[in-house]
């Protein structure tokens, strides 16, 4: 009696009539819906797993990250079907069936043997994958089989039938992770506006570290910076100005604090960030983790409009502005190389001699 395998765990016979077919145990077939949910249940344990053995995998393989990026789907395909397979053989059900307490069993409902696993997770899903309807068929057809069922003669069982509320609570539990989604999506597309009100409109002042303040570091040399300000009288061209200027200065900052010397080989004067040399040196920033990976592909237009110099002492890094508000800003005091300019700050667009400039000298 089906009824048995669910109360006692024993191995689960085909149904038989003992005296009338009122004795007789109807097998319950699970349907599309629940079914579905287990596999989205499966899917974001699976993403789990393999996200966190990927992290532990570069931890303890520094050189494996590039290995894993290139070929993460490859990776991910075969996780997928390693965790469907193994939990298939053992328990006859992955941990999102067991969850909804569902079960796979053989059409005569028999245990699974390893050979019937396989036909059913890898070659049963292979095919059943390039017919999308055979999944559908699962919500169609009398005994709830889809095309990956038929092919290895199995069928998958649930221990009652759906009561009221399985339905909205399964509904609840589906549309949940694409709401949690819709919400990621939304503050990837806003927060970026957000931040830019924020560090992209902040004020970054011109900073020069006195002897006494060099030997307090890198975190202090950060404190240092002024309060945030919004200027909404500038141009779009110098806030990304700004915001690159301060980034490559700070990502400069921290590489030459754990390895006491700058990116480059040789000391820059007003050299611009476009230079073969400094762009060599973006790359070991962002191989650091100093800068982000997309550094250069997002900001590489405005990479020939910022210089940089540096000594074994002192770092500057500069650009002119566009706007008049950032042109008449008391910051924008300097030579292109770091130094101060007589005349400067100047509202005239026509004195191409301003710039504003971060600088810093080298922390020790």
């Amino acid at each position: 009696m089906l009824n048995e395998y669910w109360s006692s765990g024993n191995q689960p016979q085909a149904p038989q009539f003992s005296q009338t077919p009122s004795n007789f145990n109807q097998p319950i077939y699970a349907g599309f819906w629940i079914r579905f949910l287990a596999y989205n249940i499966d899917v974001i344990l699976v993403l789990a797993i393999m996200i966190l053995l990927g992290f532990g995998i570069q931890i303890l393989i520094p050189d494996s990250k590039a290995f894993i990026v290139n070929n993460k789907e490859t990776i991910l395909s075969l996780g997928v079907l390693v965790y469907f397979i193994v939990f298939m053989s053992l328990f006859g059900a992955t941990p999102g069936k067991r969850l909804l307490k569902l079960k796979v069993l053989r059409n005569n409902f028999t245990k699974l043997s390893f050979s019937r696993v396989l036909l059913r997770e890898f070659i049963g899903r292979i095919i059943a994958s390039l017919i999308l309807i055979s999944y559908i068929a699962v919500g169609l057809t009398k005994r709830k089989r889809g095309l990956h069922d038929l092919i290895a003669d199995t069928v998958v069982l649930r221990p009652s039938p759906p009561g009221k509320l399985e339905m909205p609570l399964i509904i609840l539990l589906f549309f949940s992770p694409l709401i949690g989604l819709a919400i990621m999506l939304f503050l990837t597309i806003y927060r970026p506006s957000m931040v830019s009100n924020q560090t992209s409109e902040a004020n970054i002042q011109s900073v020069s570290l006195t002897p006494s303040q060099e030997s307090k570091g890198f975190g202090d040399f950060i404190k240092q910076l002024p309060s945030v300000k919004t200027e909404p009288g500038l141009r779009s061209e110098d806030y990304n100005a700004r915001n690159v200027t301060s980034e490559f200065m700070y990502a400069a900052l921290r590489y030459q604090a754990q390895k006491n010397t700058f990116p480059w080989i040789n000391n820059p004067s007003s050299i611009s960030l476009s230079s073969t040399e400094i762009t060599e040196s973006i790359n070991k920033l962002i191989q650091d983790n100093d800068l982000k990976n997309n550094f250069v592909s997002i900001n590489s237009n405005i990479f020939p409009d910022i210089f940089l110099t540096s000594t074994q002492n002192a770092i500057s890094v500069c650009f002119q502005p566009k706007s008049q508000t950032l042109q008449s800003d008391p910051e924008t005091k300097y030579n292109i190389t770091g130094g101060l300019q007589n005349g400067c700050p100047s509202s005239n667009q026509s004195n191409t001699l301003c710039y504003y400039c971060l600088a810093s000298n080298t922390l020790k």
